[in-house]
């Protein structure tokens, strides 16, 4: 697997799924790459990811989904930075603490489908398991992530101070400067970003229930 077939493999499950990005990645791989690479060149002050216009999707009854639509550069760099860091996105440490869903396993994605079956089937188990459970989610979660929380989870993730300036950079670039509603949503790529900058909050040290399930911001506290 590559940048390019993760790309292609998520194309038709995103939100917005566009069939003219579709033939760009999979004819002007090189030329989108050598772009990305002069928006990060100190020598190259012309270049930059452009500024992304907002969308909106549908969600449950009537509410709507506040994200942006990627241009094929934009969209290609946030596939390309998590394939390429794809082995950091780990399962849970404990299984007392557990969440579902986005990562990379046996050398592909994990299907959402079965991820979200696995989930259900563990709500199952412990319902019967404790006498006691809470479930939440947090409301707007993608819109309200905050740039430079997001980045400084980067460089924690990735341990690399050049690749946390450049993640950063797309982020500002992208979202015009603003430092709230940076996170594309719809995209396997952004729900892996998503799904393990929550992984603060299961491993808390004040969380004192017996056992935490999470997908991506969908919360089962049980006692």
């Amino acid at each position: 697997m590559s940048t390019l077939d993760f790309l292609l493999q998520d194309q038709a499950k995103t939100l917005f799924p566009n069939r003219t990005n579709q033939l760009l990645f999979q004819h002007g791989e090189p030329l989108i790459q050598e772009h990305i690479l002069k928006c990060f060149a100190k020598s190259e002050p012309s270049f930059s990811f452009l500024p992304q216009h907002r969308a909106y999707a549908a969600k449950h009854g009537p509410n709507l989904r506040r994200t942006v639509k990627l241009d094929p550069v934009a969209e290609y760099y946030i596939y390309d930075v998590v394939y390429r860091h794809r082995s950091r996105f780990r399962k849970p440490h404990q299984e007392t603490r557990t969440h579902f869903g986005y990562r990379f396993q046996s050398g592909s994605f994990l299907n959402p489908s079965s991820s979200y079956k696995g989930f259900r089937t563990a709500i199952s188990k412990y319902t019967k398991k404790y006498r006691y459970f809470i479930s939440f989610d947090v409301a707007s979660y993608f819109n309200g992530i905050y740039h430079h929380d997001l980045a400084s989870w980067f460089l924690a993730l990735v341990g690399d101070h050049d690749e946390y300036e450049q993640f950063g950079q797309y982020l500002r670039e992208i979202n015009a400067g603003r430092s709230v509603d940076v996170l594309p949503q719809g995209l396997y790529a952004s729900k892996m970003i998503g799904n393990d900058f929550l992984r603060f909050v299961d491993n808390h040290h004040g969380l004192k229930s017996s056992q935490l399930l999470r997908f991506m911001d969908d919360f089962y506290l049980f006692f």
